[in-house]
C-alpha cells in the first residue's frame, strides 16, 4: 500500500502548506492512505510561514497570486457580458448569450432549476470535509428534494426561462 508521503501529491510539494495548516487536507489524506504519516521535510503541523522551506512558501504566494488574477480576469469578464449585453438587442444578444455560456457556464443550483419548484426549508447535508451544515431544501418535480449540491450533478437540470 502506498503510504501518503510517497505519493506523488506529497513528493511535489505543491501541497505542503494545506498538508501542514488544513485540517480537512490531512484528514482527506489519511483516509485515502489508510492512516498519518510524518512529513518528509520535517515541516511541522501548523508551521509558521518562517518554519517553510523558502521554495515552497514561494511557490505557494505565487499559486496565491496567480488565483488572484484569474478571479480578477473572471469579474472583469463577467462584468464586460454584463455591460454589452444591456446595450445589444436581437441577433447580437442571442450571440453574445451563447459567447457567455460557451466561456462562462451557468452554474447548476436549485433555484435556476426549472423543476425546482419552491424552496421549502433547510436540511442537514454532509459535506467534502465530513463536517454537517444546512444548507437550502427545494421541492423538486423530478427527484421529490433537490439541493445545490445535487442539482449540479443532475443530468434533468433544466435552465429556467427569465420572464421578462
Amino acid at each position: 500500500m502506498l503510504k501518503f508521503d510517497e505519493s506523488d501529491i506529497c513528493k511535489t510539494r505543491l501541497n505542503c502548506i494545506p498538508c501542514r495548516r488544513e485540517v480537512k487536507f490531512r484528514q482527506q489524506m489519511e483516509k485515502k492512505f489508510k492512516g498519518p504519516w510524518e512529513c518528509p521535510l520535517g515541516i511541522p503541523i501548523d508551521a509558521k510561514d518562517e518554519q517553510f522551506p523558502p521554495e515552497i512558501f514561494e511557490r505557494f504566494l505565487e499559486q496565491k497570486k496567480q488565483i488572484e488574477e484569474r478571479q480578477r480576469i473572471y469579474q472583469a469578464a463577467v462584468t464586460s457580458f454584463e455591460e454589452l449585453s444591456m446595450v445589444l438587442s436581437g441577433d447580437n444578444l442571442a450571440r453574445l448569450e451563447s459567447i457567455r455560456t460557451a466561456f462562462l457556464p451557468q452554474t447548476k443550483i436549485a433555484s435556476k432549476c426549472q423543476n425546482s419548484v419552491k424552496q421549502i426549508g433547510k436540511i442537514d447535508q454532509l459535506c467534502c470535509g465530513g463536517t454537517i451544515k444546512k444548507v437550502a431544501a427545494f421541492d423538486c418535480s423530478k427527484h421529490t428534494i433537490c439541493t445545490d449540491k445535487k442539482c449540479h450533478t443532475c443530468s434533468d437540470f433544466t435552465l429556467k426561462k427569465e420572464v421578462k
